[in-house]
């Protein structure tokens, strides 16, 4: 029997899954449009900001995700924040407890709720976690059928209990992000590599150019001395041979041979 109590709980979970549905159609849109690391970032760290989250990281993965490099961090206002003013940006994924754990999952955000008292973390991780100042974790593994990619992190000061939309929105996202991001990271790639390519025909160019002046220098030289010869007929005695129009460039070189082959020859 459908009771009205039934029908507000439908109505309300449809509204629910509307919101749902349209929160996640935003954030793939913003992924979409992202251009930069900050930009993914932003795009998914918004949702997180509603809800507390303090200085979400995004990472990308590489050594088949042994390695991680920040890329990109913002505070809890989403204002940038500089990763020269960090003390480390690239570091061992598996040296972070958290980190660990998020890896033996990657297709779920990880979920550290109370780092205090989460029987999956022992001493030394509670110690390493408790050294960023913070209570809470959450950790997203964007991983695609080529690889890891990247990580994201979010923090809380206090412990949570983590809202169950943001949750839903999050792992309904977490391919989305994946893809992207590993979009953008073979964008990177190959602007690098035709970056370097550039480099090097530049640097032939300008060899080949030098080159090229070499061989013109050389030849005006020879011409130079062609067109300027000293013939020594007796002991003290040269000639210039003079055929042709003299300009005044050639007026100097003849001049200048001149004066080298009577310091030369000795002529009188």
């Amino acid at each position: 029997m459908v009771t009205l109590n039934n029908i507000e709980t439908r109505i309300a979970e449809l509204e629910t899954a509307e919101r749902r549905a349209m929160r996640i159609a935003q954030i793939n849109e913003s992924l979409s449009r992202a251009n930069t690391e900050l930009d993914i970032l932003n795009a998914i760290s918004e949702l997180t900001r509603e809800h507390g989250a303090v200085m979400p990281t995004l990472s990308f993965l590489e050594n088949d995700g042994h390695l991680s490099r920040i890329v990109a961090m913002q505070d809890h206002l989403g204002n940038t924040i500089p990763l020269n003013s960090l003390p480390v940006t690239q570091f061992e994924t598996y040296q972070y407890p958290h980190m660990n754990l998020a890896m033996q999952n990657p297709d779920s955000p990880l979920m550290i709720s109370n780092l205090h008292d989460d029987n999956r973390l022992n001493d030394n991780a509670r110690a390493v976690i408790s050294s960023f100042g913070v209570s809470a974790f959450l950790i997203m593994v964007l991983r695609t059928g080529t690889g890891y990619q990247g990580v994201i992190t979010f923090a809380w000061i206090e412990p949570q209990d983590f809202n169950i939309e943001m949750m839903a929105v999050l792992r309904a996202i977490q391919p989305t992000a994946a893809a992207i991001l590993a979009n953008y990271r073979l964008r990177l790639e190959l602007e690098n590599r035709i970056e370097e390519r550039t480099k090097e025909l530049l640097h032939a160019q300008e060899e080949r150019e030098s080159f090229q002046q070499q061989i013109i220098e050389g030849q005006r030289q020879a011409l130079q001395e062609l067109s300027t010869p000293i013939i020594p007929l007796l002991d003290g005695i040269i000639i210039l041979p003079l055929i042709g129009s003299i300009d005044t460039a050639r007026a100097r070189d003849i001049m200048r041979s001149l004066l080298k082959g009577i310091a030369d020859y000795r002529a009188k």
